[in-house]
């Protein structure tokens, strides 16, 4: 097989993975707001709670079968890690009404591998002001006692205006104005919310996903309502000129609120402009017709397939969430769908079924409450900066370390019932921080 033949069956799969992607954002609260207003409503009311206390809990299982000989080999190597992986964590979160100032504190602990890890994360945020204050407070023992047995016990301290003296980090961040992003921001999310209505009024009342007992309201899809519903979305999107300009105005207005230039802006919207103008054409929509009428018999979700339950307290908010994600990948099945006999490194035909299952559970309490939240007393001996780190990495001519980074994306913190943000900043830091250790022990391995 050719390179052109892979770069075409690459391509249907990107295409098949854009739509499920858009799915995933869009799906929960659309199919929600069309069905049940009372579901919907106590979603966003938890979203905007100004203080809370969270606990929860996640976990993976990652398994195959009928894999060649180095598929096993290789996906032995990702399961250790994956498989069975358990993550519990509390959070707390005290912010304003506004959402530019907030305080959050994150304890998570995990089981990678058969190995313990916990972590711990405070920050201090403001962005009411141009000149924002936000600061970071990590403390893991374990993953820090790879970088340096001298950091084990100590915490790290992520300060933006320390960041932004960086030489990586110079001129991206000095010329961006935090107050007009916080109004920028607020019309960023009322075209959230109309995209999400324009897709709930198209899609929703053609599901029947939700059932309620009581306070206690449960959300299940099966897996041929599943890409039954990628199939709507990506021709509804096609075929709706409001639906395209919403989205073309939400991804160019997070750009401004990014800070990214003029040149960047418009080349991005060019670019949207280009995808649409091939998403409405007749040849792609038959193509991904065909496509989805072969996945028909192709599972993609498993018998559970994505089962989530709410409960919802007297006040109107989300007191709980539950739920599973059950996934199924079959190469051979998927491979022969698009149409392709895609040869692997070793000149086989892939093949395998690979399994996924994802499970969460968080529970909310003192919702709108006094919640404290005190951050550690740093001093030079009981902490280190990030940039004291980076540079006695660079320093290590055994610890090459490639530097990312990133800009703030706005003037108003991302609000979620879950604080999932929270849990994904701390896995985000941790796993860079295990990235790093990972690196620097192999080479002297």
């Amino acid at each position: 097989m050719g390179v052109y033949d892979m770069t075409k069956f690459e391509s249907r799969g990107c295409s098949f993975i854009v739509a499920i992607a858009m799915l995933v954002f869009l799906l929960p609260i659309s199919i929600v707001n069309a069905q049940t207003q009372t579901l919907t409503d106590a979603i966003l009311k938890t979203s905007n709670a100004t203080s809370m206390e969270s606990n929860g809990k996640l976990s993976l299982t990652f398994k195959a079968e009928g894999l060649s000989n180095q598929d096993q080999q290789d996906f032995e190597m990702v399961s250790d890690i994956l498989n069975n992986l358990q993550m519990n964590f509390n959070s707390k979160v005290s912010g304003n009404s506004d959402g530019t100032i907030s305080r959050q504190y994150v304890k998570m602990s995990a089981n990678v591998a058969g190995s313990p890890y916990s972590g711990e994360v405070w920050s201090d945020i403001n962005l009411a002001g141009k000149t924002p204050i936000v600061k970071e407070i990590v403390k893991s023992p374990q993953l820090f006692e790879m970088l340096s047995p001298e950091y084990k016990n100590k915490y790290m301290l992520l300060d933006l205006a320390q960041i932004e003296k960086m030489p990586e980090m110079q001129g991206q961040l000095g010329s961006m104005d935090f107050g007009k992003m916080m109004s920028e921001n607020k019309e960023l999310q009322g075209m959230v919310i109309n995209l999400i209505e324009k897709y709930s009024s198209q899609l929703g009342s053609n599901y029947d996903f939700i059932s309620h007992d009581g306070n206690v309201y449960n959300v299940k899809i099966s897996d041929a309502q599943f890409k039954d519903i990628i199939r709507n979305v990506v021709n509804l999107t096609a075929k709706n000129k409001e639906i395209q300009n919403i989205i073309n105005d939400l991804i160019v207005s997070q750009m401004k609120n990014s800070g990214a230039s003029t040149q960047e802006i418009n080349t991005t919207s060019s670019d949207m402009n280009q995808m649409f103008t091939t998403l409405e054409s007749a040849g792609f929509l038959e193509q991904f017709n065909e496509t989805m009428d072969k996945l028909k018999d192709v599972a993609i979700l498993g018998e559970q397939g994505i089962d989530i339950t709410y409960t919802i307290d007297k006040n109107g908010y989300v007191i709980k969430t539950k739920g599973i994600i059950d996934v199924v990948i079959d190469i051979a099945k998927l491979n022969k769908a698009f149409g392709e006999d895609v040869m692997s490194a070793s000149g086989d035909i892939p093949t395998g079924i690979y399994t996924v299952g994802i499970g969460f559970e968080v529970n909310n309490s003192n919702i709108n409450g006094n919640v404290n939240i005190d951050l550690p007393k740093l001093t030079s001996a009981n902490s280190f900066t990030i940039s004291e780190l980076l540079n006695e990495l660079q320093g290590d001519p055994q610890g090459e370390t490639t530097i990312i980074t990133r800009t703030i994306t706005g003037g108003q913190l991302p609000k979620t019932s879950t604080h999932l943000y929270d849990v994904l900043l701390i896995g985000a830091v941790l796993t860079l921080i295990g990235v790093v250790s990972l690196k620097r022990r192999k080479h002297y391995e």
